[in-house]
């Protein structure tokens, strides 16, 4: 019998003390010999970190407790300089998992020499036949940058039937939940890039990995159940304009030179017809969050050109959706993954 590795799973606290202590209780219910639990109050407004320690006894925990809020990307930061597993889970608060999960998850990884970054099946955890916004079983972009998943093409979210149950090659992994080899970050200077402080950052994580030869994997005999958007729903509108803004910084650093001369000349047109939408739909403030998401590209801009590496590979060569999802979904009433026709194993 093959024996498991030991694995160290990170989770960040943020004023949800409720979510936090539910999600730890279904962990500690985990099949799994050799698990630890990292915990980071990331600058909650009162002392969650304690009560955290006082609701939940077992060895399996440790929390840690920080005095501001460094973001998603800060925070996972600082946790994952605390991980010598050789595997680590980054694990949304606002989550309960199946009891097999982590065995199913580490098992495949371990198989897989070539994958760096796995991704269990993500359902929504009030309504558990249905995928999650966030990763479903699996992320892709496509040509202009636009993000959807197996199961959630923008806001369709389809009831899983099953149908996306063959494991996959993906672009990107959810950071609701990822496994990660520790061992790829020795050549890596950080996890996340802290300038995207929250959205995208898993995908910047995911392309950069991608540029150097790995591979990105969905595995949907895992399965997590997530409540969605736990912290960052209480403001709608920092998430749009975080969304937004993080999006055109994500493609710019990561394109290869010819695949981002034709983003510059096509994506304009799509960030017209985005604030046509919100004043046709009367989302104002929609509007106005895209609006100074526009505003501080001109600061952020030149940063980020400076984050090029010059190793970039084409589009074509990656598992990206050929064309765009905005006029698949929109134009041409394409709603569910299969119903793109893209083949979404990709070399598996």
């Amino acid at each position: 019998m093959i024996r498991l590795p030991g694995v160290s799973i990170i989770i960040l606290n943020y004023n949800g003390i409720d979510d936090t202590i539910t999600c730890l209780k279904s962990l500690l219910k985990t099949d799994y010999p050799d698990f630890e639990i990292l915990v980071l109050d990331n600058g909650s407004t009162s002392n969650e970190a304690k009560i955290i320690q006082r609701s939940i006894n077992s060895k399996k925990l440790k929390v840690f407790k920080i005095g501001q809020n460094l973001g998603f990307t800060g925070g996972n930061n600082w946790l994952v300089r605390r991980v010598k597993s050789k595997y680590f889970v980054l694990l949304n608060n606002d989550t309960i998992v199946d009891k097999f999960w982590l065995k199913r998850l580490v098992g495949f990884a371990q198989r897989k020499k070539d994958g760096a970054v796995f991704q269990p099946k993500i359902k929504l955890s009030y309504d558990q036949k249905r995928f999650d916004y966030a990763g479903a079983c699996g992320g892709y972009i496509d040509y202009f940058g636009y993000p959807f998943t197996r199961g959630r093409i923008f806001e369709s979210r389809e009831i899983d039937r099953g149908q996306y149950d063959n494991p996959a090659r993906i672009f990107w992994a959810s950071g609701a939940v990822m496994l990660i080899k520790k061992s790829i970050l020795e050549d890596e200077d950080y996890l996340f890039d802290d300038d995207f402080f929250n959205y995208m950052e898993e995908i910047d994580f995911c392309w950069r990995l991608m540029n150097k030869g790995y591979r990105i994997y969905s595995v949907p005999q895992s399965v997590v159940y997530h409540k969605v958007a736990g912290s960052a729903g209480k403001n709608l509108l920092k998430k749009r304009f975080w969304e937004h803004r993080n999006n055109v910084l994500l493609m710019l650093k990561n394109l290869e030179r010819t695949d981002l001369l034709i983003f510059l000349t096509i994506r304009p047109m799509f960030e017209l017809l985005t604030y046509v939408s919100y004043i046709v739909q009367l989302k104002f403030k929609f509007a106005l969050s895209l609006f100074l998401a526009h505003l501080t590209l001109f600061y952020m801009v030149p940063k980020f050109v400076k984050k090029r590496t010059g190793n970039h590979k084409k589009l074509k060569d990656l598992p990206v959706f050929k064309g765009s999802i905005v006029v698949s979904y929109f134009l041409e009433n394409k709603k569910t993954f299969k119903s793109l026709g893209f083949n979404a194993r990709h070399g598996l």
